[in-house]
């Protein structure tokens, strides 16, 4: 399986307020896309660099869908590069058709049969665009699942989190990983990883506000589906394990 680490600075204003996104773009200060359905951000409100890749991954429930990104430019939008995702969990790095950084505004779009939350970052000079389901955790979800203190477990952390599958799986599962610094505190999306079967690994190593995430010191692990699974933590290797069955 291809693997992407996950980063991200920005969380579209869409997404549930238990995301805790970043200071939203405004929609008035945004160029239109007229061209149907798509999402714009202002990739220069993101922090870091992007002038090579479009990498993409599909975190939602949806499947065989297109990808395509416009940037916009003299008043107009301009195709800049075309992908295609398969299943939760695939990868793709899209065919650029145009340099992205010569266009601060850029519009997603697809042919998929549903609306997704976008997750936006910069990583190594590439740009990463991840699709979500709307419907994949609620606030109530978040407050209710059981949280895990880190300092519990045996071992150091200090690079990645990293999920492992020993479960049989009917179909691909995303698993949203939420952190709080303090026992006490609120709690903020992390990050979101994907397993394609019962023997599949994923792995991110910083946080979507870009924090480590070794810095929080609780989780919780919400499932995209209403599957029930159980959780096993270790530390190996500077990583925190994450085995799930």
């Amino acid at each position: 399986m291809k693997k992407f680490l996950f980063t991200s600075t920005f969380l579209t204003a869409l997404f549930l307020t238990a995301l805790v996104p970043a200071t939203p773009l405004h929609a008035q200060t945004l160029p239109e896309f007229k061209e149907g359905k798509a999402y714009v951000f202002d990739a220069s409100a993101i922090a870091g660099k992007a002038k090579d890749s479009i990498k993409t991954k599909n975190l939602s429930s949806a499947k065989n869908f297109e990808v395509t990104v416009y940037g916009y430019k003299n008043d107009q939008w301009e195709k800049v590069a075309t992908g295609f995702l398969r299943q939760t969990g695939d990868s793709d790095s899209l065919k650029r058709i145009k340099k992205i950084k010569s266009f601060q505004y850029l519009a997603v779009t697809t042919n998929a049969d549903k609306e997704f939350n976008y997750v936006t970052s910069k990583r190594h000079d590439d740009l990463y665009i991840y699709f979500m389901d709307k419907t994949s955790v609620s606030e109530e979800r978040v407050n209710a699942a059981p949280s895990f203190d880190i300092s519990k477990v045996k071992g150091k952390f200090k690079d990645n989190i990293k999920i492992e599958s020993r479960a049989n799986f009917d179909d691909p599962c995303s698993f949203f990983i939420y952190g709080c610094k303090e026992e006490n505190g609120r709690y903020e999306l992390l990050t979101c990883l994907a397993l394609k079967d019962g023997f599949d690994t994923d792995s991110s190593d910083e946080s979507y506000s870009g924090s480590k995430l070794s810095s929080y010191g609780y989780i919780k692990i919400l499932p995209a589906s209403q599957k029930e699974f159980t959780y096993s933590l270790s530390k190996s290797h500077n990583d925190l394990i994450i085995q799930i069955q």
